[in-house]
This record gives structure tokens, sequence and C-alpha cells, in this order.
């Protein structure tokens, strides 16, 4: 079965790492980082499965090993994001998936903290897209890099002050998902 799961992952990773080179023109230094990340992602995935087998099945189902292995992609996709679209539906993803393995124990404590975590991540969702469509207003920009490429360019002042704003609210919805201090607890 392991060797079944990893032949069917090394499928996934190939097709994935084409369908990102062509979808976003990856060089040859960046696709050699998302194949090291991804081979990371395995390596730890199977170590924390050799290591906890018999101890986590008491407590979990098997699918927790998948969602916790698609929350180690898509914060690998997270990093690797060129926009903010593709940023954004990789932190809504990797949240979906925190929230199951945040209510696995099915506990009422564990269910509680899923929904305040889910409730608390919407709201940050919100921000983060107030602030990514304040950016757009003023660049019509969403490519990470234009962005940066316009920020060090622009001599027009009056659109600065909307971009720190822009850039303040996805700072701050990246803290509110954290839950860095003062927003944890």
């Amino acid at each position: 079965m392991l060797i079944y799961f990893f032949l069917s992952f090394s499928r996934f990773v190939g097709s994935s790492y084409l369908a990102l080179k062509t979808m976003y023109a990856v060089t040859n230094v960046a696709g050699l980082t998302y194949q090291i990340m991804m081979s990371f992602t395995v390596l730890v995935f199977f170590l924390a499965l050799y290591s906890q087998l018999e101890v986590y099945f008491k407590y979990f189902k098997f699918e927790t090993f998948y969602v916790l292995m698609m929350c180690t992609f898509f914060i690998d996709l997270l990093l690797l994001s060129p926009n903010f679209i593709v940023l954004f539906i990789a932190i809504e993803a990797y949240n979906i998936s925190a929230v199951y393995l945040i209510a696995n124990l099915k506990t009422e404590r564990s269910l509680e903290a899923a929904l305040k975590y889910f409730f608390i991540g919407a709201i940050s969702s919100i921000i983060f897209v107030l602030g990514v469509s304040i950016i757009y207003c003023q660049t019509a920009l969403l490519n990470l890099v234009d962005i940066v490429i316009f920020c060090g360019d622009f001599a027009d002042k009056s659109t600065a002050g909307a971009l720190i704003i822009g850039f303040f609210l996805i700072i701050l919805s990246l803290i509110i998902k954290l839950g860095l201090p003062p927003f944890h607890g």
C-alpha cells in the first residue's frame, strides 16, 4: 500500500510540476526548488508515518495522513505562489485542511476549537481580500514580482498611502491566521 501511495504521489508531483511550469513559466532554479520542497514533504510524511504508526492509529483515522500531506503541499504552494490569487487559494485550502485536523478527535473542545479557527479564518480572509483589492485598485496588478517592481518605480506619492494600507491589511490578516500576538489565545 505504501509503495502504491508513493508511486501515485510521485506521478502527482510530476504532473503538478508540469502544470506549474506551463502556467507560470517556472525557471530551472524555481523548478529545482519546487522538486526539493516536494521531496522534503514526502520524506517528512513517511518519517512521520513510520515513527508514529501504532500510536497514531489509536486516535486518528488513516485519512488524517493524507490531510496532513495536503497541509504540507499547500504550505509549499503558498511559498511558491507567484500572485495573490494562488496565494489566497493556498491559504484557504490549508485552512480547510487544518480545520479537519483540529476537529479530528471529535471531542467537544476540539470541535469548538475548529469552529473558532474557522470563523477567525473567515474574518481574516475578508481582511486579506480587502487588502488585495486595495492594492489591485491602485496598481492593476496581481503578480507579486510586478507589484514589487511597481512599488520601486512609482513616483506618484498619492498611491503610496493606499498601497501601505493594502499591505498592512494583508499582513494583519496573515498575523490573525497564524495566531501571532496580540491575536492569539
